[in-house]
């Protein structure tokens, strides 16, 4: 097996799942926290997955991250109401 530095790094050791609905009042703790990751040593990948969020809405810095993933998925709708007896 090979163990060159290059080939080791380009595994990520850490993958960071996050979903999010993208909130513009959230939006900076995803900043900040892809800041976080992008000081890290090991090498890592986060993943976005997108609860009905238009993926434009995501900040520049991690769309542009080769590090960053993101995937959409439908909105939810709410449950459906408990069924009542009469």
């Amino acid at each position: 097996m090979d163990r060159t530095p290059e080939k080791s790094l380009s595994v990520p050791q850490i993958t960071v799942v996050i979903a999010t609905q993208l909130r513009p009042e959230r939006l900076p703790y995803l900043q900040e926290m892809h800041a976080s990751l992008t000081r890290q040593t090991a090498p890592w990948e986060a993943v976005l997955v997108l609860d009905g969020a238009d993926p434009a809405l995501v900040p520049a810095p991690i769309t542009t991250d080769p590090g960053s993933v993101s995937s959409s998925c439908p909105a939810r709708s709410a449950p459906p109401a408990p069924a009542t007896s009469a």
